[in-house]
């Protein structure tokens, strides 16, 4: 009885691995922003804030699978032990694993707003149209870069329509989330730029240098802060939501540090997002 408890343990931890969820905490955060930016102007039933959870937690988690669905020799020349390259998980179960979960987020954010359909409805066209032949753009300079800086661009205003039609102010503060998942991109890019550069794949690391993109990365932290800040002045964002985004910029840091100070920690990195979405809903 131990062995097959085991085995669906290892299971499911490498479908765990296989979504990334500690990826999808930082989007389920940026676009809680979004959300906290709406509620502040009008209401919205819970119903259509737990829907949108669900859907966009589906379709975030849908984005990192179907690309490591079609990563599966990349990775294994990275040597990266996911349950698919270690064949804890199989390609079929990973196929009905990418299905799933984009088919169920896009049925779902259809019940919740237009504009929410519409906005993670293009979110899910970019990140298949990244990873999936037979366009598979990451393999195109620079279009590897700016896809995934475009889908980050959209976080915010997605989190605003749950509650209303975004406006030019939430287009206009999109570029403080989006400032916090560059900076993520360009770090990953400068540490696998020697990767990338020997399978041919050319990204700003490999293009412009890493020394620029290091320096890009180190330069927008201070960037976000100061639009932040700015924004409170003008009071274009209260100042709860203020406070809440500076946490923003700084937890996915604090979060890696303390996973690596004490591993029994690990677990907070899959759910963190989720509360940072609820405290969202009170600081209106």
């Amino acid at each position: 009885m131990a062995a097959p408890q085991k085995s669906f343990r290892r299971k499911i931890g490498a479908l765990i691995v296989f979504y990334d969820l500690p990826a999808v905490q930082v989007w389920i955060a940026a676009v809680a922003l979004g959300l906290g930016f709406g509620l502040a102007q009008a209401s919205v039933p819970w119903t259509s804030w737990v829907l949108a959870l669900a859907a966009m937690s589906a379709l975030f988690m849908y984005l990192m699978a179907v690309n490591d669905f079609f990563d599966l020799q990349i990775d294994r020349q990275k040597h990266e032990q996911s349950g698919l390259v270690a064949g804890i998980i199989s390609p079929e179960e990973a196929k009905v694993a990418v299905l799933v979960s984009g088919g169920f987020g896009l049925i779902a954010s259809f019940f919740v707003s237009d504009w929410f359909f519409v906005l993670l409805a293009l979110i899910f066209t970019i990140s298949t149209l990244y990873s999936a032949p037979p366009v598979r753009f990451k393999r195109f300079y620079p279009f590897t870069t700016l896809g995934e800086l475009f889908g980050g661009y959209l976080l915010f205003p997605l989190g605003v329509s749950i509650v209303l039609i975004p406006t030019w102010r939430a287009f206009v503060l999109s570029f403080i989330p989006l400032m916090i998942t560059a900076s993520m991109r360009l770090s990953h890019e400068a540490k696998y730029v020697e990767f990338d550069r020997s399978t041919g794949k050319r990204t700003l690391a490999v293009v412009h240098g890493v020394n620029g993109v290091r320096a890009a990365v180190k330069a927008l932290i201070p960037a976000a802060l100061a639009m932040i800040f700015i924004s409170m002045i003008l009071q274009l964002v209260t100042i709860p939501l203020g406070i809440l985004t500076i946490a923003f910029i700084f937890m996915p840091t604090i979060i890696r540090k303390a996973i690596r100070s004490k591993g029994r920690l690990r677990p907070v990195s899959y759910f963190w997002g989720f509360l940072f979405y609820l405290l969202a809903l009170s600081i209106h």
